[in-house]
């Protein structure tokens, strides 16, 4: 338990090394929202914290780097959906690292059927991503720490 700890508290460090390095000066925090890891997923609906504030962006990037269990797909779906119904986004990028690839076929059939209702999705994977955040052509960024683990723990 202690390692995985230790596994966690790194990957939060190098998140918040690749904002602070990647910060402009000329940018503005316009909400922090504090979500802890017992909340309950009925109050933090990945569909509403994703897109509240996508205004008129048309593609979006979401980074999240494992894409495994079968919530973090199940939320990604939920991201897709609300996506389509709540925004103008119609473009959307996906990267995770590597041992993500594994269970691609899960992430190709949810952009198929998010494809079919006019969300035109893809996926790369890459070996270093630590960083969990969505970010629309607007300039909006949404900086999520659990990112599609959001109300659950990781299985990893």
């Amino acid at each position: 338990a202690l390692i995985i700890e230790l596994q966690a508290q790194a990957s939060a460090a190098a998140a918040r090394a690749v904002r602070k390095d990647s910060s402009k000066t000329d940018e503005w925090l316009l909400i922090t929202l504090h979500i802890t890891s017992g909340a309950m997923a009925s109050k933090f609906l990945i569909s509403v914290v994703f897109s509240t504030y996508v205004g008129c962006a048309t593609s979006a990037t979401l980074k999240q780097p494992y894409l495994v269990a079968s919530w973090q797909y199940k939320n990604f779906a939920a991201c897709c959906h609300a996506l389509l119904k709540r925004s103008a986004v119609r473009t959307l990028s996906i990267e995770s690292q590597s041992p993500s690839a594994a269970r691609s076929h899960v992430l190709d059939a949810i952009i198929e059927e998010v494809g079919m209702l006019g969300l035109t999705a893809s996926a790369c994977f890459c070996e270093e991503l630590h960083i969990r955040e969505i970010v629309y052509n607007n300039g909006v960024v949404i900086a999520c720490d659990m990112g599609l683990d959001l109300c659950q723990a990781s299985d990893r």
